[in-house]
């Protein structure tokens, strides 16, 4: 249970770092670099910590070249960020450093500008890296500075930052196997979609599934048992339960109730008709400014029969 780095801001600015990093190319004149990394590098929210990206933009805005030579635009750098930049990374540990280094900069010029979750998602990237690297020493001779960036991007991906509160007071975020052998007065259970509750289990095996299921091998039937009871046990001492689902059609979910949700509602209520059932539902609709009509009449694709609709 945690926050998932996976497709964060972090895993991209990590990504387009590493991938500058093993495209640099280093001459007698100086440090050449790749427009095409410089600027996904240059367009990660965290690179603003330690550049001057107007000035950048408007440099790269005249670069009609694939590469272009890193001193035009020193004064833009951070000074340590810079000098990582003018290094050469030809072995896994220099390429590694070079990421540490590149978070560790980020970290200390970011206190007062990013928020505390977006500094810890920093710092527990940094240590997982730490880590790695000291398990990594004994094959560092073997692998590439490009291996090297591939399996720090399959690890950040992976890793997921742990919540963290005060077990007596305040708001507990908790997956349902923290919840075990714990009571609560309220809970609020989240993504009560088919799918989601229970989670869609696939098992990667050789072994078909009536094998499986003959010699009593674990199966999906298995995993949904083993969330019903974590399931109907949470809420057995709690006086106030909120199930949320989601019922629009999505490619994240199909809007379908869970299957717990709906045995709630037709068995339950009949077995206990002590307890009480309330159906809620929240519409959002996305705040939408509208372009005046003027405007949209000057437009080349402008049509008298969207005006109507439009209105």
């Amino acid at each position: 249970m945690g926050y998932p780095l996976k497709n964060s801001f972090v895993d991209s600015m990590l990504d387009a770092f590493s991938q500058l990093l093993l495209h640099l190319q280093h001459h007698k004149g100086g440090v050449m670099v790749s427009k095409f990394y410089f600027v996904q590098f240059v367009n990660q929210p965290a690179s603003a910590l330690l550049l001057n990206v107007e000035d950048i933009n408007n440099y790269l805005a005249n670069v009609s070249h694939g590469y272009f030579r890193l001193k035009n635009i020193e004064t833009s750098f951070h000074a340590e960020l810079f000098s990582l930049f003018e290094k050469e990374y030809k072995t896994a540990d220099e390429i590694i450093d070079g990421i540490i280094c590149i978070i560790q900069l980020i970290i200390d010029n970011g206190e007062n500008k990013l928020s505390p979750l977006e500094l810890d998602m920093f710092a527990f990237s940094q240590s997982k890296i730490i880590e790695s690297k000291k398990s990594l020493q004994q094959y560092s001779q073997m692998l590439q500075p490009a291996d090297v960036v591939f399996l720090v991007k399959q690890m950040i991906q992976n890793l997921r930052i742990p919540f963290e509160g005060e077990a007596s007071t305040g708001l507990q975020i908790m997956g349902f196997l923290e919840t075990r052998n714990l009571d609560f007065d309220n809970l609020i259970i989240l993504s009560m979609n088919e799918g989601f509750m229970p989670p869609a289990t696939t098992l990667k095996s050789y072994i078909p599934f009536s094998l499986r299921k003959a010699f009593k091998l674990p199966v999906h039937e298995h995993n949904d048992s083993i969330n019903a009871y974590h399931f109907y046990r949470l809420m057995q001492r709690a006086s106030q339960v909120e199930l949320i689902y989601d019922n629009e059609i999505s490619k994240t979910g199909s809007g379908e109730k869970s299957r717990f949700l709906l045995q709630l509602e037709l068995e339950m209520s009949k077995r206990l008709p002590n307890i009480k059932f309330e159906n809620k539902t929240s519409i959002i609709l996305p705040q939408v400014e509208k372009t005046p009509l003027l405007d949209v009449q000057k437009h080349r694709h402008y049509n008298k029969i969207a005006q109507k609709i439009y209105r």
